[in-house]
């Protein structure tokens, strides 16, 4: 498969979008995620934050970071 963007930081696929966020300031990660919303227009993201070698508190802290810095920058609010 070849990426249809001609941007290297958007791998776009015909069935979908291949990211990875590793070790990136939050900030970062929600502006590549809202490019992705906004250019490509991806509308789900799935996230797996049990990456090998990760302790269960640091995978616990990058969520706990997606759910209160990066989504928040998105527009997107979790219900309680």
């Amino acid at each position: 498969m070849t990426p249809t963007s001609h941007d290297p930081e958007l791998k776009v696929f015909r069935f979908g979008v291949i990211c990875e966020f590793k070790a990136q300031p939050f900030e970062e990660v929600a502006d590549l995620m809202g490019r992705y919303r906004d250019e490509v227009g991806v509308e789900h993201f799935v996230l797996f934050f049990d990456m090998p070698g990760l302790t269960q508190e640091a995978m616990d802290t990058q969520l706990e970071m997606m759910a209160t810095e990066v989504l928040p920058r998105l527009g997107v609010t979790l219900g309680s």
